[in-house]
C-alpha cells in the first residue's frame, strides 16, 4: 500500500501483521491479574478462622491488610520510578518471584506480627512490583488507539481471579487449613506466573520491530530505496519535563481525588464481606459465591467501560462508575438474605475495578508515557490510603459499634464526591486522545 511522507514522496506500508503479538502482551497481564487480585481478594476469608485459632479481635485480624495496603501505596511511585527506568518486565519477574515466597511464608505464622510483617510487608511489594503499575504501563506502550479496550482486558483478570479463587480457596481451605491453602497458593503463582512472565513479556513493540496497536510500519521510500524515519511519539498536552511536574497540574488532584475514594470503597468492602455478610446470617458459601459473582460481573464491567472511553472518552463513563457504586453499597446496607447480597453483587460489580483502567488511560493521555509509571504509581498511593483508612476505620467501628454502617454511609458520600471530581476533569481540552481526533 502507497502513502505520502513528509515531503510528498511515495513511501509504502508493509502488510499488516495477521496477528498483533500485543494481545499475547495483554492475555499474560490478565493471567498475572488474575493470581495476584484473586489471591489478594480472598484475605478475607482467613479472618475468622485465623481469629479463632489466635484469639483475635476483628481490628487486629485486619491490621495485616491495613499495613499491606498502606506500604503498598508506598511502594507504588518508587516501583513506578523503577518501571520507567528500567521497563516493567523486569520489575514483573520480581514480584511474581516474592508474591510465591510469602503466600509460602504466611504458612508458618504463629503471631499477629509475623503475619503483618510477611503480608504486611512482603507481600505487598510482591503485588506492587508484578500487579497494577507495571502491567498498565506495560499495555499502554502496546496500545495508543487501543488503549482503552487493552487495559479492560487485561484489569479483567482480577475480576476473573477472583470470581474463581475467592470460592476456590475458601472451599480448599475448608477441605484442610489455611495453612496448607496458602502453601497452594504460592505454588500455584510460581508454577504459572513465573513461565509466562519469563517467556512472552516484552516491553516495547519496538524490542519485536513492531508499533503499537499493530499498525502496519513503514517500509522503504519507493524512489530513493532510502528505510522511512519513524514517527517521533507525539508528546501528551501536559507532559511534564520532570515528573514531579505534575503536582502543578489541576486535573492530576482530580484524578488522585477519585482513586483515593476509589480505594476507600473497594479494599474496604472486599476485605469486610465475608465477615460482615456472616454477621447478617448469610452462610460462608454464599458470601464468598456473592463476591465471586460481583467479580464475574465485573468482567463486563471492565470490558465494556474500556470499550466505551475509547469512543466517548474516559471522564463520563468514570463518573458514572463512582456513582453506580456509591447506589450499590446503599443496596448493602439493607441487604439481609442471600437474595439481597446476590443482588448487590450485580450492581457493584458493573463498576468495582471498572475505574482503575480508565483512570490509567487517561494519566497516559494528559501526561503523556515518558513519566507514566511514576505518575500512575503516585494516583496508586492515594488510593492505597484510602484502603487502608477505611479498612482499620470499619475494624474499629465494629469493634466498637457492632456495625458497619457508619463506614458504609461515609463511603457512600465519598463515592459521589468522587463521581463529580471525575466530572470536572477538563479532557477534552487536556487529552491527547481528543487532540489526535481534532487533529485528523
Amino acid at each position: 500500500m502507497k502513502r505520502l511522507s513528509a515531503d510528498n514522496t511515495a513511501m509504502t506500508t508493509s502488510r499488516e501483521p495477521v496477528f498483533f503479538y500485543g494481545w499475547m502482551i495483554v492475555g499474560t497481564s490478565f493471567l498475572l491479574a488474575l493470581l495476584s487480585m484473586g489471591i489478594q481478594g480472598s484475605f478475607g476469608n482467613f479472618i475468622k478462622p485465623m481469629s479463632a485459632e489466635f484469639g483475635w479481635d476483628r481490628a487486629t485480624a485486619t491490621l495485616p491488610v491495613v499495613v499491606a495496603t498502606f506500604m503498598s501505596g508506598v511502594f507504588q511511585p518508587i516501583v513506578g520510578r523503577l518501571v520507567d527506568r528500567y521497563g516493567p518486565r523486569r520489575l514483573i519477574t520480581i514480584g511474581v518471584i516474592i508474591l510465591a515466597a510469602s503466600l509460602v511464608s504466611v504458612a508458618w505464622t504463629q503471631n499477629i506480627w509475623y503475619f503483618t510483617g510477611v503480608y504486611g510487608v512482603l507481600f505487598a511489594l510482591a503485588t506492587s512490583c508484578a500487579g497494577g503499575i507495571p502491567n498498565s504501563t506495560l499495555n499502554s506502550h502496546w496500545f495508543a488507539r487501543l488503549r482503552g479496550r487493552a487495559l479492560g482486558i487485561s484489569s479483567a483478570g482480577g475480576g476473573v481471579g477472583q470470581m474463581l479463587i475467592i470460592p476456590a480457596s475458601m472451599l480448599l481451605m475448608m477441605q484442610t487449613d489455611w495453612r496448607t491453602t496458602h502453601l497452594i497458593l504460592g505454588g500455584l503463582v510460581l508454577v504459572i506466573g513465573l513461565p509466562i512472565t519469563v517467556l512472552i513479556l516484552r516491553n516495547d513493540p519496538r524490542e519485536l520491530g513492531l508499533l503499537p496497536d499493530g499498525d502496519p510500519p513503514l517500509a522503504a521510500n519507493e524512489e530513493t530505496g532510502e528505510p522511512a524515519t519513524p514517527q517521533a511519539p507525539v508528546r501528551a498536552p501536559l507532559e511534564p519535563e520532570k515528573w514531579h511536574g505534575v503536582f502543578a497540574s489541576s486535573p492530576f488532584w482530580l484524578l488522585v481525588g477519585g482513586f483515593f475514594v476509589c480505594g476507600c470503597s473497594v479494599i474496604m468492602v472486599q476485605t469486610h464481606f465475608v465477615p460482615f455478610a456472616t454477621d447478617r446470617g448469610i452462610s460462608p458459601h454464599v458470601a464468598t459465591n456473592a463476591l465471586g459473582l460481583l467479580h464475574g460481573v465485573n468482567i463486563v464491567g471492565l470490558l465494556l467501560g474500556g470499550m466505551i472511553s475509547d469512543r466517548v472518552g474516559r471522564k463520563i463513563p468514570l463518573a458514572i462508575i463512582y456513582f453506580v457504586r456509591a447506589l450499590a453499597i446503599g443496596l448493602l446496607l439493607v441487604a439481609d438474605t442471600p437474595l439481597m447480597f446476590y443482588v448487590f453483587a450485580i450492581v457493584a460489580g458493573l463498576s468495582w475495578f471498572s475505574s482503575v483502567p480508565l483512570t490509567i488511560a487517561l494519566t497516559g493521555e494528559i501526561y503523556g508515557l515518558r513519566h507514566m509509571g511514576t505518575l500512575v504509581g503516585f494516583v496508586f498511593l492515594s488510593h492505597q490510603i484510602g484502603g487502608a483508612a477505611s479498612t482499620y476505620l470499619a475494624g474499629w467501628l465494629f469493634d466498637v459499634s457492632g456495625s458497619y454502617n457508619g463506614v458504609f454511609l461515609a463511603v457512600i458520600g465519598l463515592l459521589l464526591f468522587a463521581s463529580a471530581v471525575s466530572w470536572a476533569v477538563q479532557e477534552r481540552r487536556y487529552s491527547l486522545k481528543f487532540q489526535t481526533a481534532a487533529a485528523g
